[in-house]
């Protein structure tokens, strides 16, 4: 085993928390792992609850630690690992990894320094030195005859086998060449391995595409929520401020009128106090001569003001509203409706109203907004104070 390969292997199987090699790895519902005893440390400093370390928002409370299941492929990996590493450490000093095999010492590695120790006698120094990850495989002897070198893999029984085996145990079984059978075992797991990397790929590649499908679909929906509601109240605000601007324009045709009235009448007070003082002044001085011969003066005074009077009418008093606002809670409605998730093609999409439904629904509110008419009560025996063209057409019928 390479140091890069022996470094990603201890990398899978090293506890975060502890940074040792797993002891009784426990996997969590977040897919994480750690050991059982750093689970329950954790937990207990942490107010009998254990929080993923690596803050993915998990949180477990510590009775439940003991039923998390056990992390079967870390055990098994570990397992491999160590049985690995301790046949890859110098046979001589068992503290450091070999790196020189022989061409004459089977089974056996060994450090820089120790190959040179061991073949320092003369007839060792024979032997040929071979880096550790060139040398041959590992060589087996076979369990039934002892003596003999195991080269052979029997399929019908799915054991190792030696020569003497095939001629006399499993003569008539089928069987191939160790090497033989690793290497295609080795094509065989390789290209299986890559087909579920492949498939993972793809399919996280899909998620990632669904979220930024996700994503898409949300902004357009969003925006189009945005700029339809948008349009909607600048429609609403516009035609505020059209009614209120009519409703001004009522308000100050109304009070022309009630203030020309006015006007024709305030020098009538006046008038009428200087007749009053005459009066009085004449009555005051007993002089009846003056107020016999003032008689006329008062007489034209009094025709001639009933006659101004009579010219000049009174508005009418009128009550007017504005109608169609009843409907609002109908339109209300339809807007609230406007806005719908329903499932396409198995994504879930914000369909909307079309342009026409919704230009329709506008036009139908600003129609209904729009009535400016005058509520005649049944006390106020008066026409219909409307805009100015609508009611010239009134007086005229009047």
């Amino acid at each position: 085993m390479t140091s890069g390969n022996q470094n990603a292997v201890e990398e899978l199987i090293t506890c975060a928390i502890c940074q040792e090699i797993f002891n009784d790895p426990r996997v969590l519902s977040c897919s994480h792992t750690y050991c059982h005893k750093c689970i329950e440390q954790i937990a207990s400093a942490n107010n009998d609850q254990f929080e993923c370390p690596l803050r993915d928002g998990f949180v477990l409370p510590k009775n439940e630690i003991d039923t998390l299941p056990l992390n079967r492929i870390a055990r098994d990996m570990i397992e491999i690992y160590g049985s690995i590493r301790k046949s890859t450490q110098c046979s001589n000093c068992h503290t450091v990894m070999s790196e020189y095999g022989c061409d004459k010492c089977e089974n056996e590695t060994f450090c820089s320094e120790c190959y040179h120790t061991v073949h320092t006698p003369r007839v060792m120094q024979k032997h040929q030195q071979i880096p550790v990850n060139e040398r041959q495989a590992e060589i087996i002897f076979c369990s039934v005859h002892l003596d003999e070198k195991v080269k052979y893999w029997c399929t019908t029984c799915t054991t190792f086998v030696c020569t003497d085996c095939i001629l006399l145990e499993h003569k008539d079984h089928q069987y191939n060449l160790i090497n033989k059978i690793a290497k295609e075992l080795e094509i065989k797991i390789t290209n299986n391995l890559n087909d579920i990397q492949l498939t993972i790929e793809n399919k996280i590649n899909r998620a990632n595409e669904l979220i930024n499908n996700c994503d898409n679909i949300a902004q357009i929906n969003r925006t189009k929520v945005s700029d339809i509601m948008t349009s909607l109240r600048d429609t609403i605000d516009k035609h505020e401020q059209e009614l209120l601007k009519e409703i001004s324009t009522i308000e100050i045709e109304h009070k022309n009128q009630i203030e020309e009235y006015k006007t024709r009448l305030k020098y009538e007070p006046q008038n009428l106090s200087m007749q009053r003082a005459a009066l009085n002044i004449l009555l005051t001085t007993k002089n009846y001569a003056k107020l016999l011969n003032a008689t006329q003066e008062f007489e034209d005074y009094i025709k001639r003001t009933n006659e101004i009077l009579q010219t000049i009418n009174i508005p009418n008093a009128t009550i007017y509203e504005l109608t169609g606002f009843d409907q609002l809670e109908v339109i209300k409605k339809q807007i609230l409706q406007c806005g719908q998730y329903i499932n396409n093609n198995n994504n879930s999409q914000l369909i909307l109203n079309n342009d026409h439904k919704e230009k329709k629904l506008l036009h139908s509110t600003k129609e209904n907004h729009n009535l400016l008419t005058v509520a005649t009560s049944n006390d106020f025996p008066n026409y219909m104070y409307l805009p100015k063209e609508q009611r010239q057409k009134q007086l005229c019928r009047k």
